[in-house]
């Protein structure tokens, strides 16, 4: 399995992977999952100790203070061999911060955890996060440390038949199914495929259910499973709490580098300023996207060539905020987007002059 795993926020990264602690945790067969979220801690002499808390919280094992990867991993290659460690899995959740401090330093302070998953087979670790596990995720075929690490994993939005199977099996328990005008289809698209958001949407129809059953439903229409009616759930869409939780999702993953905010009001105003709407289904090219950044000499992009435009966009669409056909030029994942981004070039053309004095500020 993958060592790496990343993606955009409010994809289920922290659910897959306290998922794998409960399925993989049995201290009874001395098989153990530790997760730990290293989301504030950067330098390895803040990890490792932390780590060491963590193994002797969550399990009976007792590991010696430590402040180094290597003597952390020493003590579980110890344990191992005196078989009181069968197998061991090693979760670490929001890794971004402690991956950005080790790139400095081209991931060489994570070979001890490389060099242990290599003697002992059954030892297993996982970094999971945003962009800075992207980046790490692009080094891997030209640093040693990552390209023993195998392929990484990449989190992305749900497909459309994702996402209904997660909103329908709950509800088919509940005695609900879609109606014939539910349009219920339609609906699951505006929440952009992401499960946090499918399943906020859920959690708004049960409760909307609880409060509101007898407005649209009643007893004498028969037995279960009742019809899902489209005027309910159009009001539940319809819901500013909603509406707000869509556009404040979409845009932490795109707040995570301010360049791939200004990346994207780029490309949000390339599709204002195109007259054709086919050109804005191809996608732009990195060379247009740089153009239009350089006309507003955005500061936080200057210097940045086209190869370094193209390894930006190329994380923009990992992440799950743009797609890149092969042979075409970026595009916005979602036409719906453009109107969280910028719904107009007005207010388009302020932002990014704003942003832009903005990041002139010490």
């Amino acid at each position: 399995g993958a060592c790496l795993v990343y993606g955009g926020r409010q994809l289920g990264k922290t659910a897959l992977l306290q998922r794998a602690q409960s399925r993989f945790h049995a201290p009874s067969s001395r098989c153990y999952a530790v997760y730990c979220s290293i989301k504030d801690k950067s330098r390895e002499s803040e990890v490792v100790p932390f780590l060491c808390q963590e193994v002797n919280k969550q399990t009976d094992l007792r590991l010696p203070q430590a402040s180094s990867l290597a003597s952390f991993c020493g003590s579980l290659e110890s344990l191992f061999r005196k078989q009181k460690i069968q197998s061991m899995l090693l979760l670490l959740d929001e890794a971004d911060n402690f991956l950005r401090e080790a790139g400095l330093a081209d991931y060489q302070p994570l070979q001890p955890l490389a060099d242990l998953k290599r003697k002992v087979p059954s030892f297993k670790f996982v970094l999971a996060g945003l962009n800075n596990v992207c980046r790490a995720r692009n080094a891997t075929s030209n640093n040693g440390v990552f390209g023993q690490l195998g392929q990484p994993l990449c989190i992305k939005p749900l497909s459309p038949a994702e996402a209904m199977r997660l909103i329908l099996r709950p509800l088919r328990y509940l005695g609900f199914t879609p109606g014939p005008d539910s349009h219920l289809d339609t609906i699951l698209s505006s929440t952009n495929y992401y499960p946090g958001i499918v399943q906020f949407f859920g959690y708004k129809l049960v409760q909307s259910l609880n409060e509101d059953y007898s407005r649209y439903y009643r007893a004498s229409e028969g037995n279960p499973p009742f019809p899902l009616k489209g005027e309910h759930l159009g009001a539940i869409m319809n819901n500013s709490d909603m509406n707000e939780s869509i556009r404040q999702k979409f845009r932490l993953s795109l707040e995570l580098d301010e360049r791939y905010f200004m990346l994207a009001r780029c490309i949000c105003m390339l599709y204002h300023l195109q007259e054709s709407m086919d050109q804005g289904f191809l996608g732009y090219g990195a060379d247009q996207i740089r153009s239009m950044a350089e006309d507003y000499g955005i500061r936080c992009l200057a210097g940045l060539g086209t190869a370094e435009y193209e390894v930006l966009l190329d994380e923009m669409t990992e992440m799950g905020i743009l797609h890149h056909a092969p042979g075409r030029g970026y595009r916005l994942r979602k036409r719906s987007f453009l109107d969280i981004i910028g719904q107009d070039m007005d207010r388009l053309d302020t932002e990014i002059v704003e942003e832009n004095a903005r990041s002139e500020q010490p």
